[in-house]
């Protein structure tokens, strides 16, 4: 449990104001992007948030990635290379750096792809939102909107949307969890460097 808490990168006041600035980021964002995906599940122009756009590539590359292992894991896999990155980059911290506070910030870039998987998910039965190359799924040929294939595939489209609800509320738990974590390792940074002046 010490890889999670103990910190051996807590070095002097800058670094904390660093990442007291990183971890304000980190809540303001997540107030704007649960609210956007709230908005999302109704209104499929409510727009993103900037990490879409980086969640976007990842979720390409996963397509091409997966592209040998049939049309359903090619399609799971834009999705799962969506959250293996961030886990990837958490075991990286830990392992690499000990860097306990990196992993929060990354288990927090897990949670809001949840967040991001959600809106896709919950637009699974109506087709609704735009797709790479200005198509939208309702137009689309067969396969091409990955949750309605995927779902349509395992026979449980029509809860689409209760689906996407609980990965929705996966994803703001994962968020708020880290941010707790996050701050933890804040408070413990600043006792450490309190005993030393």
């Amino acid at each position: 449990m010490s890889i999670f808490f103990y910190d051996r990168n807590i070095k002097n006041y800058k670094n904390f104001i660093f990442r007291i600035i990183i971890i304000l980021l980190v809540v303001y964002y997540s107030i704007k992007v649960t609210t956007l995906t709230l908005d999302a599940f109704n209104d499929p122009d409510a727009g993103w948030g900037i990490l879409h756009l980086v969640n976007l590539i990842f979720h390409e590359a996963g397509h091409l990635i997966f592209v040998f292992f049939g049309d359903f894991i090619t399609s799971l896999g834009g999705t799962l290379m969506q959250l293996i990155i961030p886990i990837l980059c958490m075991i990286t911290l830990f392992i690499k750096t000990n860097d306990p506070f990196g992993g929060s910030i990354c288990f927090w870039w897990v949670g809001e792809n949840f967040l991001d998987i959600s809106v896709y998910m919950n637009d699974a039965e109506r087709m609704w939102l735009p797709l790479l190359g200005g198509r939208f799924g309702y137009s689309s040929p067969y396969g091409t909107h990955d949750w309605n294939y995927i779902l349509n595939e395992l026979g449980v489209l029509e809860y689409c949307q209760i689906f996407a609800k609980i990965i929705f509320c996966m994803g703001v738990f994962i968020m708020i969890l880290s941010i707790i974590w996050g701050l933890f390792l804040l408070l413990n940074q600043y006792a450490v460097i309190k005993k030393r002046t």
